[in-house]
């Protein structure tokens, strides 16, 4: 009776060794997989970490370049206006540049066919060249400042 409880204890003993083999195992197998977990954890946060900085620079760069946009939009917009109104005192100057022509050679042609007049029609005529002079001294006038104000903005506007 003492060799069969023996044997069984020893059945019993085999069999507790053989599970706390089994669970021993287990727990490593389980360590290991913590192990590997926390690792791919680590290396998820490294990630997240490196994305969460690149998405910070990336914003920045997007602000940067907007700010950029806007500014040279207003600096196109300045331009534009600067350009009309260019235009129009361009088309004001060689609209009179044309009216003074006309009425220089409306001027010429008179003088032309009165030659031959008398000292009053040569006193008209001298009265008119005065008149025409003074419409081309009026002209530069209108040239120079036009040119000074074209001047002026190129070096307001020159990049």
């Amino acid at each position: 009776a003492v060799v069969s409880t023996q044997s069984t204890g020893d059945k019993q003993k085999r069999k507790l060794e053989n599970t706390i083999h089994s669970l021993q195992d287990t727990l490593n197998d389980r360590e290991n997989r913590v192990a590997e977990l926390q690792h791919s954890l680590d290396k998820t946060m490294e990630d997240v970490a490196r994305l969460t900085l690149k998405s910070e620079d990336d914003a920045t760069m997007r602000s940067n370049i907007e700010k950029k946009m806007r500014e040279l939009e207003n600096k196109v917009s300045d331009l534009s206006e600067d350009l009309e109104a260019e235009r129009a005192a361009h088309k004001r100057t060689d609209k009179l540049k044309r009216d003074l022509n006309e009425e220089l050679q409306k001027i010429n042609n008179e003088l032309m066919t009165s030659v031959d007049n008398t000292a009053v029609l040569q006193d008209l005529r001298n009265k008119r060249e005065q008149e025409a002079e003074g419409l081309k001294k009026e002209l530069q006038k209108e040239r120079d400042e036009h040119e000074n104000m074209l001047k002026e903005m190129r070096n307001k506007y020159q990049v």
